[in-house]
């Protein structure tokens, strides 16, 4: 998806709904017609924040050889110290802090150094967030192209960690999402991240730094004449998904509390929210 989207949040039951969601951006419109060279240059140059993910995507749809997977490694560990140390410390009214010295190689000094730079993230964001505000009930992702809503997330792949387990007691929420992550970037400071796989009828599944992008494609002559593709961010933003699930369940009176809602929940494109007045 591309943005921003504008968005309006109006009060509903004990929560909040949403409308403006599920305007799909024409990304396939964008990429039908075209020869496969044209399109393996365009779409890495439309999403460029998640450029190593769409060049995956894209060559292992085509079954080709799919590139060295230590690009996609570091963007995923730069997406998640971005989000501890910039983004949401700024959100939170805390002092940004500067990525450490040799993330992009990662390692056990990094792997150390994430508690310490999640800690007043997480302790601000429990503080913001009640028990039961802003949670969800989904199912996991299991079909990428379903237009029904499921959940495409970092907590889906760290499901049934005892640490994200221990946070979900007090329902999923945004610290769970937050220690989903943590965890994501644990596993990846130390090299381990689950590989891309191309299933059978020639989807491309390809981890990132929000859950799991899929792209299949359908090419006859040379030229593209079938283009899917499904990302987190679309999984996130379609009617009933996981943004809707969390806003129905945030008070209407703590609607303040959406933009950082949304900046933990992490769609790749900007939002503007209407009716969130300030927390």
């Amino acid at each position: 998806m591309i943005g921003p989207a504008r968005l309006a949040l109006v009060p509903q039951g004990h929560g909040l709904a949403i409308q403006g969601l599920g305007a799909q951006a024409p990304v396939a419109g964008l990429m039908l017609g075209r020869r496969v060279e044209e399109v393996a240059r365009l779409l890495p140059a439309l999403f460029g924040l998640c450029r190593s993910v769409q060049e995956t995507a894209l060559a292992m749809a085509l079954d080709q050889p799919a590139p060295d997977p230590a690009a996609l490694r570091r963007d995923m560990i730069r997406d998640h110290l971005a989000k501890f140390c910039l983004h949401l410390p700024r959100r939170l009214g805390l002092p940004v802090q500067p990525l450490p010295a040799g993330w992009a190689e990662g390692g056990a000094a990094l792997q150390q150094a994430v508690p310490g730079l999640a800690a007043p993230v997480m302790a601000a964001v429990a503080q913001a967030f009640a028990p039961g505000e802003a949670v969800s009930q989904l199912p996991a992702m299991v079909d990428p192209f379903a237009k029904t809503p499921s959940e495409n997330s970092l907590a889906s792949r760290h499901a049934g960690h005892p640490r994200l387990r221990a946070a979900q007691a007090q329902g999923h929420g945004p610290l769970a999402h937050l220690v989903a992550r943590v965890l994501d970037l644990e596993a990846l400071a130390l090299g381990q991240m689950p590989s891309p796989l191309r299933l059978p009828d020639g989807t491309a599944l390809v981890p990132c730094s929000r859950g799991v992008c899929a792209l299949r494609l359908r090419v006859a002559g040379g030229i593209v004449t079938g283009f899917d593709r499904a990302t987190p961010t679309d999984h996130l933003l379609m009617p009933g998904g996981l943004l809707a699930a969390s806003l129905a369940t945030l008070p209407a009176d703590r609607a303040g509390l959406a933009p950082l809602l949304v900046d933990i929940l992490d769609p790749c494109i900007a939002l503007q929210l209407e009716g969130a007045a300030h927390a």
